[in-house]
């Protein structure tokens, strides 16, 4: 059921805005939201949805396998993390079009909206809501409206989200790549260690050579 209604706002959005560049969607931008050092050689790339309760479970808590990964390799600068908004209706595209609204409170923006995901992503007053949450970073209100009602910023996300869906098959959040590679299971975290450590064994062996 998720699938199909995923796909069906993907073929709505494609009617609505049909103009879809081409760039390879693998490749890292200036324009992607990153965590890390830009030298490491690991790079995780995940997509996710600011309204998926998965995606949520993923980056809330101490505990989670986001913070285990920002602890252990993130914070040490063996990985780059890329964080690539990939909305699955229209709220979460309104969400991820406010977190793109201040480069430096990105981070910020998608953890709060994560976390208190279940007060504002399954209500009709969705937009009310996340501004509230927005607010609380001191943004005027003004500001964070326009950036929701920003149509280059929509066009976007939309481009590279519907890129994403034709060329790696996406179908569904969250979905993780280690140096391309897509983790089968994104909740095993000993899973995505062993990609880790087993991408770190390979580049050695490269350089190596």
């Amino acid at each position: 059921m998720q699938m199909r209604l995923m796909r069906g706002f993907l073929i709505f959005l494609y009617i609505l805005l049909p103009n879809i560049g081409n760039a390879a969607v693998m490749d890292i931008s200036e324009d992607d939201f990153c965590l890390g050092s830009k030298d490491a050689k690991v790079v995780i790339i995940e997509y996710f949805s600011l309204t998926c309760p998965h995606c949520a479970e993923i980056h809330s808590g101490q505990d989670s396998i986001f913070e285990r990964i920002k602890e252990r390799y993130i914070d040490k600068g063996t990985v780059l993390y890329v964080s690539r908004q990939f909305p699955t209706n229209l709220p979460s595209l309104k969400a991820a079009m406010l977190t793109y609204c201040r480069r430096d409170k990105y981070f910020d923006f998608v953890k709060a909206l994560l976390t208190s995901q279940s007060i504002w992503a399954f209500f009709s007053d969705y937009e009310k809501r996340i501004l509230n949450i927005a607010k609380l970073s001191g943004i005027n209100e003004d500001d964070l409206l326009n950036c929701m009602k920003n149509e280059e910023v929509e066009r976007n996300i939309i481009d590279e989200m519907y890129k994403t869906s034709n060329e790696l098959k996406i179908d569904r959040t969250p979905v993780m790549f280690i140096n391309g590679l897509e983790v089968s299971n994104i909740f095993d975290f000993k899973e995505i260690e062993l990609k880790i450590k087993q991408s770190i064994m390979d580049l050695k062996l490269e350089d190596g050579k």
